[in-house]
């Protein structure tokens, strides 16, 4: 835990109140508490179910943008695995082969321990020791990360050292002097045994773009894997064309045709042999086109000579078509020993859809790939399309709380829709919660909302009326409020948009979050935004009528709430997500931020001034653009769902940890009658009393309106309730909440 104090600034006593769910703030603190603890935390495999009932066996694998595709045998078993990596939510995942579904699913696997990387990522084992290598993008060009098995965990380490600058590999020219391979973070480049010798060899596209540089590893020579040379400056003898995604050719395999005045800013190289004539081929493929070119080699693997493109791959049948910058990866997808091939986009596409394609080789002479499918891994991995942010709330009023997921969604157009999806929570058979998206277009959204992308929710009763109503953060700065217009507590019904409510001053990606920060029963606003720091805005309305000064710089709000800045080593961007709690005087704040990182604090003083930074979530990735929503507890356990850039949800669990102090388990507490009228008597089912055992009663707003000690076994609840609605009940013991339970007063 780090030595940080932060402190709030003109706030005397603060009382932070999430009105979503009362309980839930006991449960979410008690996890970030248990963090510390038992670290208990790890990703887990989620059953989503759509509305057509078809079930996604991968439901939360992370989703993707512009996944790139490796294979390796990482488990040893003689098959190889499909390792993904993704360039914008900077996720890794292994997908293992079922040859009987001739599908692939996702291996939550906590053996490997994945680096943080960007831009690329491609598997390979330089070193032949069996365990997985990394080639990525460093300082200069290429980096190197090495993998190794310590006590059953694949470990990763940058290599640096003689043959490398910096981070990056350095090669020898033909003059003898050595410089670093250049690689563009755009490109994606062959690092495959090209010429046959056991080793990896590099092709890479030059600084200005135009040839194709061969790096041949010379292993043999004295034995170390990493000694490179540049082969040929121009291998197979052809230069990128800067008007086209096309390349000139030469007449002859001694020269190299003259290089374009414009050039292209990226280009993803790819070698396979396409027509089965035992020579490696290239497929292109070019950033602000859509078509892969494929180059034929009618020469040796080492001394390439292209004699031959078309510009479409394959040019026979259903062609790949991936706007903006599709990239290709030669991967044994059917384990038949043969590689297939995998197009995907290499970068932020206009296509959520449609925009992942395989082809199977037929190992023929001619027109050797088939396509199967334009939407690959689409039966097992549940993917919304971009920027999901979800959020836990109960809509329908059974008591297991629903999800509604903000996203966006591109079919083409120059701004992705802005969307919501509607999950609703079951409870299977054998006690583990499930969802079904019963809707993927919530509410209506994109209809409501045509300015910004990235909605982000938060929920509390602005006006008194006893619900929730929902308020929507969006990329431009605007907050938007949904009213609810449903006579029960638990419900949601549609009622009034209000458009840029408030026209509070955010300036760009507003993130809210709705709490009662100073204890007086009016819920204030916490906002994230693009810079990384957290705004605070005081509520000086009422209950029935909320109000805000727009301006975060003013008096009494905060502009920099506890100086928190999520801006961090790799990018201007901090694009903070604030939630924050207050549980038995004690408050939690998890704020996540562009690069995917999750900030806590906890107060460290009775009258709420003092902060501590800790590192109770520090081992967590949320992957890039990544946000946070953690449900009640269910079967000892606290459900946490994190969305990302890359439109697919994680989904995890944490062990409930029981006080050291006090050793008994939370339980539900039952109420007899339930529901009651008001004015009737509660009996409260205890199993056991224990000294300084008290009940409080919270309102649906996470205010505490009653409070008494409990003396004997079966006690009655004595408190007179004002209104009809859903109330919370808890029993504690000295500090610690032992029991909990639901009140419905009518």
């Amino acid at each position: 835990m780090k030595n940080m104090k932060l402190y709030f600034r003109g706030l005397e006593k603060v009382r932070l109140i999430n009105p979503v769910f009362c309980g839930f703030l006991f449960l979410l603190f008690h996890f970030f508490s248990v963090l510390s603890q038992a670290q208990s935390f790890q990703y887990e495999a989620l059953n989503i179910t759509d509305q057509f009932n078809y079930n996604y066996s991968d439901g939360s694998s992370g989703g993707w943008m512009a996944p790139q595709f490796s294979s390796f045998d990482i488990d040893r078993n003689g098959q190889k695995e499909i390792i993904a990596f993704d360039r914008y939510s900077q996720l890794f995942s292994v997908w293992q082969y079922s040859p009987s579904k001739n599908e692939y699913f996702l291996v939550r696997d906590n053996s490997i321990l994945w680096p943080r990387l960007q831009h690329w990522a491609l598997i390979r084992d330089y070193n032949s020791d069996g365990i997985p290598d990394i080639f990525t993008q460093g300082n200069f060009g290429i980096s190197i990360w090495e993998g190794k098995l310590v006590n059953g965990v694949i470990t990763f380490s940058q290599l640096r050292g003689s043959d490398f600058i910096d981070d990056s590999l350095k090669f020898q020219s033909p003059d003898g002097s050595f410089t670093n391979i250049y690689h563009s973070n755009s490109d994606i480049p062959v690092i495959q045994d090209v010429d046959g010798d056991g080793d990896l060899d590099i092709m890479s596209f030059e600084s200005t773009g135009s040839f194709v540089y061969f790096y041949q590893c010379n292993t043999n020579v004295n034995g170390q894997p990493l000694l490179y040379r540049l082969k040929h400056n121009c291998w197979g003898n052809f230069v990128e064309s800067g008007l086209s995604n096309g390349v000139k050719l030469s007449n002859s395999r001694f020269f190299c045709p003259l290089p374009f005045t414009l050039r292209h800013v990226g280009s993803s190289l790819c070698m396979t042999d396409i027509n089965h004539d035992s020579l490696p081929d290239l497929l292109v493929g070019d950033r602000s086109f859509p078509n892969l070119m494929a180059l034929t080699n009618a020469y040796t693997a080492d001394s390439g000579f292209i004699d031959q493109q078309r510009n479409a791959f394959p040019y026979y049948s259903n062609p790949a078509y991936i706007y903006n910058f599709p990239a290709a990866y030669a991967i044994d997808y059917d384990q038949d020993g043969w590689d297939d091939v995998i197009v995907a986009n290499n970068d932020e596409g206009q296509y959520d859809f449609n925009s992942l394609y395989l082809y199977h080789n037929e190992q023929k002479k001619d027109e050797s790939f088939t396509f199967v499918t334009s939407n690959a891994w689409s039966q097992s991995s549940f993917d919304l399309g971009r920027n999901t942010a979800p959020y836990y709330i109960d809509v329908n009023g059974d008591d297991i709380q629903d999800v509604i997921i903000g996203y966006n969604i591109a079919v083409g157009q120059a701004i992705p829709e802005n969307r919501l999806a509607l999950w609703y929570g079951r409870e299977s058979n054998t006690g583990k919660l499930t969802y079904q998206m019963v809707d993927d277009d919530y509410l209506s959204l994109g209809s409501k909302v045509s300015t910004g992308i990235r909605p982000i929710l938060t929920s509390g009763d602005i006006d008194g009326d006893g619900d929730l109503d929902l308020v929507i953060g969006m990329s431009n700065g605007d907050i938007h409020l949904l009213t609810n217009n449903s006579s029960q507590s638990k419900i949601f019904e549609e009622g009034e948009f209000i458009k840029d409510w408030m026209s509070l001053d955010i300036g760009l990606g507003a993130a809210p979050e709705l709490f009662d920060i100073d204890g007086d029963g009016l819920l204030d606003l916490l906002v994230g935004q693009d810079r990384g720091m957290v705004h605070f805005f005081k509520n000086i309305g009422s209950q029935v009528q909320a109000n805000f000064n727009p301006d975060p710089s003013l008096e009494p709000n905060i502009e920099e709430f506890l100086d928190i800045s999520t801006v961090g080593s790799f990018y201007i961007l901090g694009r903070s997500i604030p939630r924050i709690l207050d549980v038995n005087g004690k408050l939690i704040l998890a704020v996540t931020g562009y690069e995917g990182d999750i900030q806590t604090f906890e107060s460290t003083s009775e009258n709420g001034l003092e902060w501590t930074e800790n590192s109770d979530m520090s081992n967590l990735f949320t992957g890039v653009n990544g946000n946070l929503t953690a449900g009640r507890i269910h079967n000892n356990q606290i459900p946490l769902l994190l969305g990302n850039i890359g439109g697919g949800l994680l989904f995890a669990q944490s062990d409930i940890v029981s006080s050291s102090k006090i050793p008994i388990q939370y339980k539900d507490l039952v109420l007899s009658p339930n529901p009651i009228v008001k004015g009737q008597e509660i009996h409260l089912g205890l199993d056991i009393v224990r000294p300084q055992m008290s009940a409080i009663v919270l309102d649906i707003q996470g205010r505490q309106i009653h409070i008494q000690p409990l003396m004997e076994k079966s006690s009655i609840l004595n408190v007179k309730f004002n209104y009809s609605g859903v109330y919370v009940v808890l029993i504690k013991v000295e500090n610690e909440v032992v029991y909990s339970g639901k009140l419905i007063v009518q």
